[in-house]
């Protein structure tokens, strides 16, 4: 059984899926506080 080198090779994988959902999510935070921003400008 080699699932040490399963879990080896899953770890990147989960990690970079991680990364990319915290950019994701930061993304998404900037791009709402903008639309807030727009809004204030308008009253």
């Amino acid at each position: 059984m080699n699932s040490g080198l399963n879990v080896t090779k899953a770890a990147p994988n989960k990690w970079r899926h991680i990364k990319s959902l915290l950019l994701f999510s930061s993304i998404k935070l900037r791009a709402s506080l903008k639309e807030k921003k727009k809004k204030k400008e308008k009253k």
